[in-house]
């Protein structure tokens, strides 16, 4: 059997192009996995508690002390769909007490 150059030509294009669809398909696979986007958060006067789904997490907390000096507190790392619970030193409280969902928030592990 004999393959001329234009057989050759549209073998080749049409590897290429399996090849597109092959790069194009791996790359869906990695847009597949979005940031987490369902993270929920509670508190008490002194902790804070983050639950997220879709990637290692940590919660961060903003205490104050005494004095009113700020500081910041985190939680452990954990695996998705686990808790990480940050809390404040002794009696210290959340640094803002009266709206503590705002001295609440997570960090995503990148």
């Amino acid at each position: 059997m004999k393959i001329g150059k234009k057989t050759v030509g549209l073998l080749a294009s049409g590897l290429l192009f399996a090849g597109v669809g092959v790069a194009q398909l791996a790359g869906a696979g990695s847009a597949a996995a979005l940031p987490p986007g369902n993270c929920h958060k509670s508190w008490t006067n002194n902790s804070g508690t983050v639950f997220c789904q879709g990637a290692d997490f940590r919660a961060i907390i903003t205490c104050v002390q005494a004095d009113g000096t700020p500081y910041t507190v985190y939680g452990p790392w954990v695996a998705s769909g686990q808790e990480s619970t940050a809390r404040c030193n002794g009696t210290d409280w959340l640094n803002h007490v009266a709206y503590p969902s705002s001295s609440v928030s997570w960090e995503i592990d990148s």
